[in-house]
């Protein structure tokens, strides 16, 4: 079963034909609720494969939560700044 992890724009679907699941509810934080098309795709995280679920948005491609569970984030805030991901032991 595929588990929620990223957020892709419409344009970067289409290239990597990606194959159509459903659509989902989604609350966004500014308030409201949307429809979202959804895809699966498989990505390499951590040296194997996982299966997840994307949806599809009009936004710029997002790494959800529930992918990085179990990992230890680092983000220098700041334009151009580094973002590091470790799994935590």
């Amino acid at each position: 079963m595929a588990e929620c992890g990223l957020a892709m724009p419409t344009w970067v679907i289409r290239q990597l034909d990606l194959i159509s699941t459903s659509n989902r509810y989604t609350y966004l934080a500014v308030g409201g609720e949307v429809e979202l098309s959804t895809w699966r795709g498989t990505i390499f995280w951590n040296g194997r494969p996982r299966f997840v679920e994307i949806v599809e948005t009009d936004s710029e491609p997002l790494l959800g939560m529930e992918l990085l569970s179990g990992s230890h984030v680092a983000i220098e805030v700041r334009e151009g700044g580094a973002v590091t991901v470790d799994n935590l032991p």
